[in-house]
């Protein structure tokens, strides 16, 4: 099934005037009318391929949970499916403990210490900021790192990254951007037996007339290293920005940025990133997942994550559309405590989150198997078979490629999929070494 016309769309949308979601109201009125008949393709492509099971398009094996079920897949297969009891709410308990990590809960649900397992170091003790808690602010709008004013005289200011804290009073630009802070007005804790806690907190982030409800679920999953968030924010103002902060107990630390096929050290400010901000100290550290939510920045020890921006373009076109006001938006993030030299693990966690168990159809990947290193795709191409592989690690490795039968060459492809010199496929495998964070195409006939 050919599903090419869906994906040029996606493509296409990714324009940076499209995807920021403030650009003049007709454009956006015809993106979201070209994603909604797109989502009605694909549904009825789902229904004609038939829904058999959940299918982990990964080369790592996943755990997922799903629909009040435990789902575990090996790479490339079909998920075996676990029944959990019935979640029904219980007492907030005074911690939740996994083999990964240890947290501690105050009366409001909020995360008070927090322990890394392996090493057992303390990544968040009471801090004053509360843990994973939100933050609303003025927002001018169009400078996205920025609160300046769109016609500020320096232009550089439409490309340096300047300071973006928490906590800005003590700075000499926009120290009374902050109008709202915490907000949570109730908390309620659910439990499947012992394997699964979702704690629930419901609020309000206000200013005068500006008004943003929401609502904070957090999974603890035993069998899980990470924190799960699903967040939902009614936008109910102009000109605001929510923030999701997560203060750690180290100010000294070092700032890494997951970027397409890499990990990099960036240090403090604003950069966007692909799905995760890392922040660790020389024992520990901690991860902030983001599946679709881009602007991350961890400053003075606070690692931030922004969900909403209520801004528009108003002195340059009509952008009303662009507040949207009225919505509700769903928010997707997640904090995984780590020891050190965890990278391997990192990337795992990271896809797995961004790249969900899929519920299809169609079969399995025809006895491909890639080790040692990740797969950012693996396709038919007329009759060859095409796999782009890659090493996101700072230290060289060798990819593993298990080759099913009927496949009898294979030739590494340049940036366009275009193959050099065909060789032959000895024994059923194919080993490609990879330098530090190398990219590589390979076709297979």
């Amino acid at each position: 099934m050919d599903f090419s016309k869906e994906w040029e769309l996606v493509l296409k949308n990714q324009f940076h005037d499209i995807i920021c979601g403030t650009i003049c109201d007709e454009a956006l009125v015809q993106a979201l009318a070209e994603y909604e008949d797109t989502l009605q393709s694909l549904l009825a492509k789902q229904k004609e391929l038939g829904i058999s099971a959940f299918y982990n398009a990964n080369n790592f094996p996943v755990t997922q949970l799903m629909d009040g079920k435990l789902l575990e897949a090996e790479a490339f297969s079909f998920a075996k499916e676990t029944e959990l009891p019935e979640q029904a709410e219980c007492a907030l308990p005074e911690a939740f403990e996994n083999a990964f990590y240890r947290a501690e809960f105050d009366k409001r649900g909020y995360i008070c210490k927090l322990v890394e397992k392996k090493s057992g170091t303390v990544l968040a003790d009471h801090p004053e900021v509360p843990f994973g808690s939100l933050q609303m602010q003025v927002d001018n709008g169009d400078n996205w790192v920025e609160f300046e004013t769109p016609n500020e005289k320096d232009i550089q200011l439409y490309w340096d990254n300047r300071p973006d804290p928490y906590d800005r009073k003590g700075m000499t630009t926009h120290p009374r951007i902050e109008v709202s802070r915490d907000g949570v007005k109730s908390v309620k804790a659910y439990c499947q037996g012992e394997e699964v806690l979702q704690v629930v907190q419901e609020g309000l982030l206000k200013y005068w007339i500006a008004e943003i409800p929401f609502r904070i679920t957090a999974t603890y999953n035993k069998k899980s290293p990470r924190i799960d968030y699903h967040t939902e924010l009614t936008c109910k103002g102009k000109h605001l920005r929510v923030r999701a902060a997560f203060p750690m107990a180290y100010k000294e630390g070092c700032v890494r940025h997951q970027v397409p096929y890499a990990i990099v050290e960036r240090g403090e400010g604003v950069q966007s990133l692909d799905m995760f901000m890392d922040y660790a100290t020389e024992n520990a550290g901690a991860a902030l997942m983001n599946r679709g939510i881009y602007t991350n920045n961890t400053e003075q020890g606070i690692m931030m994550l922004t969900l909403l921006r209520a801004v528009a373009m108003e002195y340059k076109c009509q952008s009303e559309l662009s507040f949207n006001l009225g919505k509700t938006i769903t928010c997707e993030y997640s904090l995984m405590p780590h020891a050190l030299n965890g990278d391997d693990e990192l990337w795992q966690q990271a896809l797995a989150f961004n790249r969900p168990l899929l519920k299809t159809g169609l079969g399995d990947m025809n006895g491909f198997k890639v080790d040692g290193a990740y797969l950012s795709a693996l396709r038919h191409d007329n009759d060859a078979v095409f796999a782009r592989v890659y090493n996101g690690l700072a230290s060289a490795t060798t990819a593993v490629i298990t080759v099913p039968e009927g496949y009898t060459a294979w030739a590494l492809t340049d940036g366009c999929m275009e193959p050099g010199e065909k060789k032959p496929v000895v024994d059923g495998k194919l080993e490609i070494p990879l330098s530090a964070y190398k990219v590589q195409g390979v076709k297979f006939f």
